[in-house]
């Protein structure tokens, strides 16, 4: 099924302009040699990345109704790896859904929880936020957010370090105003 020599394939395709080097053909033919069947790599890669902490955080923040079977199984293994792991993903889940639904009277039984957990990170993140307790809770009660005025102050920071060093206050009020 074609021709595998990567040396051969090099010279072929360098005459038709490719500008790459040879050891980007070889590594290409190695890996298409070591795959048995259409998507092979790729199966092993994700294999490999499953539980990126990235995965991890968002399968354990997922709610389950919108996770699929395969997730509530890895869901399940993570659960059955650790009891701490366990009472982990029970506590972010809890605390999760105070926020999303808005559960103020939840607060203080989750920190008390959390503190008594004795898990080193939940028990800091339950320090922080009994150091600001009073935002906290006010962020459960109400609906409003102060959302949509922080992104704008973030797409101000971004152009300005992107003008940073290269222009004056002037340009920056034009690139702000007169947005295209």
């Amino acid at each position: 099924m074609g021709c595998h020599n990567a040396a051969r394939l090099f010279r072929e395709i360098k005459t038709q302009g490719y500008k790459g080097k040879a050891t980007l053909v070889r590594d290409y033919v190695a890996a298409l040699e070591q795959r048995s069947t259409p998507g092979q790599l790729e199966k092993e890669r994700r294999k490999r990345h499953a539980f990126s902490p990235n995965r991890l955080s968002w399968l354990v923040l997922s709610r389950d109704e919108k996770l699929t079977e395969e997730q509530c199984k890895e869901v399940e293994v993570l659960r059955a790896a650790n009891a701490e792991v366990a009472q982990a993903i029970v506590l972010v889940r809890n605390f999760a859904q105070m926020v999303r639904e808005l559960m103020p009277a939840s607060l203080d039984p989750w920190l008390q929880t959390a503190k008594e957990s004795e898990l080193p990170e939940l028990c800091s993140f339950a320090g922080g936020i009994e150091k600001d307790k009073a935002a906290v809770h006010a962020a459960l009660s109400h609906h409003w957010s102060n959302g949509p005025v922080e992104a704008q102050v973030q797409k101000l920071k971004l152009v300005k370090r992107q003008m940073f060093g290269r222009a004056n206050f002037d340009l920056l009020r034009q690139r702000v105003l007169h947005r295209v």
